[in-house]
């Protein structure tokens, strides 16, 4: 029998990183945004 869960999967909010390829995902695009701004900070401390 087939899981009716999968089939209300919530379409992931995907961006990928373009210094390191780091792809990161979420389920919301403001959560989304944050992580991208969080991330970005990560490279701006090693340069």
């Amino acid at each position: 029998m087939k899981d009716e869960n999968t089939k209300v999967t919530k379409e992931i909010e995907q961006w990928k990183c373009p210094d390191c390829d780091k792809v990161i995902e979420s389920l919301y695009p403001k959560q989304l945004e944050y992580l991208k701004k969080q991330h970005r900070l990560t490279h701006q401390k090693e340069a």
